[in-house]
């Protein structure tokens, strides 16, 4: 059986964003107190920054470490939000 062939991934043009939230060109506010998942607010939170224009789309992401440290959240929360905007 033959694997099916997949698109290759775009260059990256620019550079990957800051790792501090406060230099991050949108605002990530996560809420424990909240119904929702952190993995899911932050996805959300993203989503929306992409559709508003606030961030242009292709834009590489932090790392899951370094967003995970800055937001103060487990590796697998910034994860699983990647893997959910996927």
């Amino acid at each position: 059986m033959v694997a099916p062939m997949k698109a290759p991934l775009p260059v990256q043009t620019r550079g990957p964003l800051p790792a501090r939230t406060d230099e991050l060109p949108f605002p990530l506010d996560l809420r424990r107190d909240q119904t929702g998942a952190l993995h899911a607010q932050l996805a959300r939170q993203i989503r929306e920054a992409v559709l508003s224009g606030l961030l242009p789309g292709g834009t590489p992401l932090p790392g899951t470490r370094t967003l995970a440290r800055t937001l103060g959240v487990t590796r697998g929360v910034v994860e699983a939000a990647y893997a959910e905007l996927l």
